[in-house]
């Protein structure tokens, strides 16, 4: 039972208009795709108050693992109306990929998608 953050907002420019340069916004995305180990090096440790201002809030889910949801929130598998639902958000998009987050509802851990599988963080 997990609280679903993907990277990202569409109100928070990527790139300059004439898209020659990354925003800070652009970097910061670009930094959490390359995993926590990268991120953290760079921007310092991920918290529940970080997450407000470097993701955007997709839904709940009561699916129990991080694995399932990672799996259930792939385009190939995912439902017309969750696809939809994520696609009125400011996800920059739509298949929960590295960078993305889930917050435990019951015990407040951070689940980070990383390269490869999710690393927990204390909550």
């Amino acid at each position: 039972m997990f609280t679903i953050f993907y990277a990202g907002s569409m109100s928070k420019p990527q790139a300059t208009p004439d898209r020659r340069e990354r925003t800070e916004e652009g970097m910061l995305m670009a930094d959490l795709s390359m995993g926590l180990d990268w991120f953290t090096e760079r921007h310092g440790d991920i918290t529940y108050d970080t997450i407000q201002e470097t993701h955007t809030r997709i839904g709940d889910t009561q699916l129990s693992r991080p694995e399932y949801v990672f799996q259930a929130f792939q385009g190939e598998f995912m439902d017309d109306e969750t696809a939809a639902h994520i696609q009125e958000t400011d996800a920059t998009h739509t298949s929960m990929s590295v960078g993305d987050i889930l917050v435990d509802r019951m015990g407040g851990d951070i689940w980070f998608c990383d390269r490869i599988g999710f690393v927990k963080l204390e909550g």
